[in-house]
């Protein structure tokens, strides 16, 4: 608490926020803005203006500066950079000043993608050959919630030739709940493994390979299920930054799906949510209630599997 002065000042500046009718000069940012309850409101009007917080990449200095020195919209940042003059724009960081360097080839394509509207392919996409492949996607609990870290949703499906049933493996909600989850996860592999061989594993960011190890740790991997299941291990969310240029703010999955044509059916869904919803399961001693609250969250996770395909699918058509 800094005293009377400044608490009151705040609050004058809060309700000046409030009553405006304009909107304040603050520039969006693809990180800054992704939790904003006000996004709703802000985020349309940036895209109508395609201003250069849209684009991924652009850290928040760069854009302050992009927009102090008149460069606030993508198509006056390809007006005025190139790669090397972009990469030795200076813009605030950490307290000083510093050049955005390495990453200005790569926020000018992207600007470029969003002036075009589609997705530009930058190099040829190093895929595996494969018939069939499982997608690989987890629903677990933050270790940063007042909750033990656990994997509660470990899920599976085979896609491609030889496709399955939708297959996963989930904790138990008693007191040996997580390995019974872990222990069932394995179980699923090895009939993977033994219908199919060794297939990717085709899942989105780290998140995985991280919570494989992890649970090694924590209970280890007598048959060697889990080492194969990493040595297949096939992380897209690389390979699709690394190829593509694309008209979008992100390359999270939820973003990159809609290049697609894929289309969930759910209304609700989202990590948070279903963190929120396996809790709610957790407390509650209704065991339809809770049977109700685990059928949500399968369906949540069924479909980031069937996007997860569609992106590998729309990635190989890229590619061809």
């Amino acid at each position: 608490y800094e005293g009377a002065e400044e608490a009151l000042g705040l609050l004058e500046r809060m309700l000046e926020l409030r009553l405006t009718g304009e909107r304040p000069i603050e520039h969006v940012g693809a990180s800054k803005c992704s939790g904003c309850g006000f996004r709703t409101h802000c985020w349309p009007q940036a895209i109508e203006r395609q201003e250069v917080g849209l684009l991924p990449g652009a850290d928040r200095g760069l854009i302050d500066q992009l927009h102090a020195e008149g460069t606030g919209t993508i198509e006056l940042l390809l007006e005025r950079f190139d790669a090397d003059s972009l990469a030795a724009f200076e813009r605030p960081w950490g307290g000083r000043s510093k050049p955005v360097g390495g990453r200005a080839a790569r926020i000018l394509q992207s600007a470029e993608a969003h002036r075009r509207g589609e997705p530009i392919l930058l190099q040829k996409l190093e895929l595996p050959e494969a018939k069939t492949w499982v997608m690989f996607d987890l629903e677990g609990i933050s270790p940063r919630l007042d909750h033990a870290e656990k994997i509660y949703i470990w899920g599976l499906q085979c896609f491609g030739e030889s496709g399955g049933r939708f297959r996963p493996a989930l904790a138990g909600f008693g007191p040996g709940g997580d390995r019974e989850g872990w222990e069932s996860f394995l179980a699923e592999c090895e009939s993977i493994f033994e219908e199919h061989g060794d297939i990717p594993f085709v899942h989105w960011a780290t998140y995985e390979r991280i919570k494989i190890d992890l649970y090694v740790s924590r209970y280890g991997d007598p048959n060697e299920t889990a080492a194969r299941v990493k040595a297949n291990l096939l992380d897209l969310l690389p390979i699709t930054r690394q190829s593509v240029a694309v008209p979008l703010s992100s390359y999270s999955l939820k973003d990159i799906e809609t290049l697609t044509g894929y289309e969930r059916q759910l209304d609700e869904y989202g990590g948070d949510w279903s963190m929120a919803k396996y809790i709610r399961a957790t407390e509650t001693s209704d065991e339809a209630e809770r049977e109700a609250i685990m059928d949500q969250i399968l369906a949540y996770n069924r479909e980031d599997l069937e996007a997860t395909w569609a992106v590998l699918e729309w990635l190989r058509g890229l590619s061809t």
